[in-house]
């Protein structure tokens, strides 16, 4: 997975906090619209003092809002959660925590279930980060999923094709990196990839 690891690395920055028992500092967050009136919480990375971090941890593990509070000087404070996954049991977040060695802070990541365990069910989706091997990830999921072979020189071109298509589309991120959400609608995959080669847009593997 291409996901960022160190809350402090060049490409991540602090964005604001969350106040849950004590305070965490947030360095990214991200939100996938769920229809016209919500959005779900695909994406946190956080680090903050243990009994904090874990406050949070347990409040969004059971699907309950916490209230993210922008850096931006007199910005109001957003709720969000995640409603779970439809057919899925559980906590819909997988977990990755450790301990800043010399800073004596927890470093949270949480990533919506089905980055870590897709399902190519026909209709379901996916996340990418936009870091390098984003056009590899994003192509590796539709190999997954449609029934005709997908050759490493389309990887590029796919991708690009599947945002014009809006079949990859931006999650509605605070910080860097971006958040990709990938479709997984096989009949809509198999389609533009039926359009593509019919344009001459794919290029064949050379012998």
């Amino acid at each position: 997975m291409n996901i960022p690891t160190n809350p402090f690395m060049a490409d991540v920055e602090h964005i604001g906090s969350i106040t849950q028992v004590g305070n965490t500092q947030v360095f990214g967050l991200a939100r996938c619209p769920v229809g016209q009136q919500r959005s779900d919480l695909v994406y946190l990375n956080l680090a903050g003092p243990s009994t904090s971090v874990e406050a949070v941890w347990a409040q969004l593990a059971q699907k309950k809002p916490v209230i993210f509070q922008p850096k931006t000087g007199g910005s109001k404070g957003l709720f969000i959660q995640h409603r779970g996954i439809e057919g899925r049991e559980g906590s819909p977040f997988a977990r990755f925590q450790r301990r800043i060695p010399g800073l004596a802070i927890e470093h949270l990541i949480l990533l919506d279930r089905r980055i870590t365990e897709p399902s190519y069910n026909e209709i379901g989706a996916t996340f990418a980060f936009d870091l390098p091997g984003f056009d590899a990830i994003a192509g590796q999921h539709v190999r997954n999923l449609v029934d005709v072979v997908v050759f490493p020189e389309w990887l590029e071109p796919l991708a690009r094709a599947g945002k014009a298509a809006r079949l990859i589309t931006p999650c509605l991120c605070t910080g860097k990196p971006t958040l990709y959400r990938i479709s997984l609608e096989k009949a809509r995959w198999q389609r533009l990839i039926s359009d593509l080669l019919e344009k001459g847009e794919l290029p064949w593997p050379e012998d």
